[in-house]
C-alpha cells in the first residue's frame, strides 16, 4: 500500500511542478527550418511516401479505391465474354477474345465437373469438402486481417 500511496503523491508533485512551470518560447530560426523541411518533403514524389506517413483517411481511400478497382477488375473479366464483337476489322481482337472465351469455358467444365463428383460422393464428403473450403477461406481473411492491421499500425 505504501508503494501506491508514495507513487501517488510523486505523480501529484510532479504535475504540480510541470503545470506551474512557464511556457518556453520558440527559437527564432525555428519557423524557417520548418518550412524548408515542410517544402523539401513537398517536392518528393508521392510513390516515395510510406503508407505509414500517409493520413489515415488518404490511407482508407486508397484502400477503398485498389478494392474497388480490383472489384471492377474482376466483374470486366467475367463480363467481357458477354460483349458482342463486330465482323469488321477485329479478326485479331477476336482470336485474343476467343482464346479468353475457350479458357473460360475450360475452367467452366472443370468446375461443372467437380459439382457432379460432389453431388455424387455424398453429403458427409461433400460436407467435409465445403467445411475445408470455408476454413480455409476464413483463415485467409483472418491472415489478410492481421497484414493489414501491421500495415496501418503506427511505429
Amino acid at each position: 500500500m505504501s508503494d501506491s500511496n508514495y507513487e501517488r503523491q510523486l505523480e501529484a508533485a510532479v504535475d504540480q511542478e510541470m503545470k506551474s512551470l512557464s511556457d518556453v518560447p520558440a527559437p527564432a530560426h525555428l519557423a524557417s527550418r520548418v518550412i524548408q523541411i515542410i517544402a523539401v518533403r513537398s517536392r518528393q514524389p508521392l510513390d516515395l511516401w510510406v503508407w505509414d506517413t500517409w493520413s489515415l483517411p488518404l490511407r482508407h481511400f486508397a484502400l477503398v479505391t485498389m478494392i474497388t478497382a480490383f472489384g471492377l477488375a474482376c466483374l470486366g473479366s467475367w463480363k467481357i465474354r458477354q460483349i458482342p464483337i463486330p465482323a469488321f476489322g477485329w479478326e485479331a481482337r477476336s482470336e485474343a477474345l476467343s482464346t479468353a472465351v475457350t479458357l473460360w469455358n475450360a475452367l467452366g467444365s472443370v468446375v461443372g465437373a467437380l459439382m457432379a463428383g460432389l453431388q455424387q460422393a455424398g453429403p458427409i464428403f461433400t460436407g467435409a469438402c465445403v467445411t475445408t473450403v470455408a476454413l480455409a477461406y476464413a483463415m485467409c481473411l483472418a491472415i489478410g486481417g492481421l497484414y493489414l492491421r501491421l500495415g496501418m499500425a503506427r511505429r
